[in-house]
């Protein structure tokens, strides 16, 4: 859900995660529970911590993809969900 290299802790891969990473990722989950895709897909107008969790777009816009192939049947769920580095969140989301 977040990176950011430039502000990453790589010397402690369980460095407690920066607040705007937190909160960026918790806005992404519940956009993502809500089925809140006009949120995901401006999350540039809606979030201020788009661009310091997300510096270029290319790790965010998969979960586009996923949104998009998602129907109403199916279950949302996060399989996994950790920090690493300080910015780094590794929340799985799992269509199923």
């Amino acid at each position: 859900m977040t990176h950011n290299f430039s502000h990453a802790d790589f010397r402690n891969i369980d460095a407690k995660p920066i607040d705007w990473a937190i909160k960026f990722d918790e806005t992404i989950k519940n956009a993502i529970l809500k089925n809140d895709v006009s949120s995901l897909v401006n999350i540039e107008k809606i979030s201020d911590f788009y661009r310091i969790n997300h510096p270029t777009n290319d790790h965010y816009l998969p979960l586009l993809y996923l949104m998009g192939i998602k129907n109403e049947n199916d279950r949302i769920s996060f399989p996994h969900m950790s920090w690493q580095h300080a910015t780094m969140s590794m929340r799985h989301v799992l269509l199923n």
